[in-house]
């Protein structure tokens, strides 16, 4: 979703529930080491069950994490959820002073102790 598809949302369920929802964006990682030979392989594997996907497909840009975190700041959520990441200590820190609760899986051990931190910080 772009920021504006995420303020959208959100004013359509607040509109239609009174409940408590979560938002959740997935948190980037380095880039991946690219193998266009695997990739065939994973798209041929995968078309089987949908639509064919276009090498083309692989070499759109990233979604800007900054304004995806600015968005759901911005519309206050009861929680933001993070899996297989951790959010960076300013933006934990602002959810902290909006009231925002933060739930944080972590399934690799590679940052364990960082996303440990800073839980502790938001807690």
């Amino acid at each position: 979703m772009q920021p504006e598809q995420i303020f959208n949302w959100v004013q359509e369920m607040r509109a239609r529930s009174n409940r408590v929802f979560q938002l959740n964006v997935r948190i980037p990682d380095s880039e991946p080491v690219r193998d266009l030979n695997h990739e065939a392989k994973i798209r041929a594997f995968h078309g089987q069950w949908g639509p064919e996907v276009s090498p083309e497909d692989a070499e759109g840009s990233p979604l800007n994490f900054d304004a995806h975190c600015d968005a759901m700041l911005a519309v206050c959520p009861s929680v933001i959820s993070s899996i297989m990441g951790a959010y960076p200590a300013p933006f934990v820190a602002r959810m902290k002073e909006r009231g925002i609760k933060w739930f944080a899986t972590r399934l690799l051990l590679q940052k364990h102790w960082q996303l440990k931190l800073l839980v502790r910080i938001s807690l």
